[in-house]
């Protein structure tokens, strides 16, 4: 089992900074691309920042943050997601 890590932010500017970090960039890019290779051909990652903030369903303000989408860019590929839907099966390739 992994150790515990308490990190502290002065406030929630601090804890959007670090959403959106090159560090937190580089893990969540890192995690696109391993479920991509995981699909198997045809399927690509993609990394953004979140462009708007929100709210959650308890209304907690959520920052804007790096986040990873991965998407069937050939016709074999989106086959393969209907039939086989493998991207579900890839998904646990992109845990930490």
């Amino acid at each position: 089992m992994g150790k515990r890590v308490k990190m502290d932010f002065d406030s929630e500017g601090g804890l959007a900074a670090f959403l959106r970090g090159s560090e937190v960039a580089g893990m969540v890019r890192s995690s696109g691309n391993r479920i991509a290779a995981a699909a198997g051909r045809g399927f690509e990652a993609d990394t953004w920042i979140s462009p708007t903030r929100g709210t959650s369903r308890k209304g907690n303000s959520n920052p804007p943050r790096v986040v990873s989408g991965v998407a069937a860019e050939t016709p074999d590929a989106r086959r393969r997601q209907a039939r086989d839907n493998v991207l579900q099966r890839a998904r646990d390739a992109g845990r930490v």
